[in-house]
């Protein structure tokens, strides 16, 4: 088992600005990155929705290829990898 974390893509839509960040607090325990996020979005299922809108856990998505994204923005184990397309 490795220790992953799971960084987001920054992102520019429409004038709104936001940088590369981190999406887990602690290191997740886990087999492999799909499997980190995996549980990780499991975890979000958890979290209260915001207003009574839907669970954060819906946000996050697997694509065919493999890799994940929360919106838009994709998913990786590594800082320097999410902060190549915003920063």
């Amino acid at each position: 088992m490795s220790q992953w974390d799971i960084w987001s893509e920054g992102y520019n839509d429409m004038g709104n600005i936001g940088r590369a960040q981190k999406m887990n607090e602690d290191p997740i325990e886990a087999e492999s990155f799909d499997d980190a996020v995996r549980q990780h979005v499991a975890a979000q299922s958890t979290t209260r929705p915001y207003l009574g809108g839907p669970s954060p856990a819906s946000y996050y998505h697997r694509h065919d290829d493999g890799s994940w994204s929360m919106w838009a923005c994709r998913l990786y184990p590594d800082e320097g990898s999410a902060r190549k397309f915003m920063g």
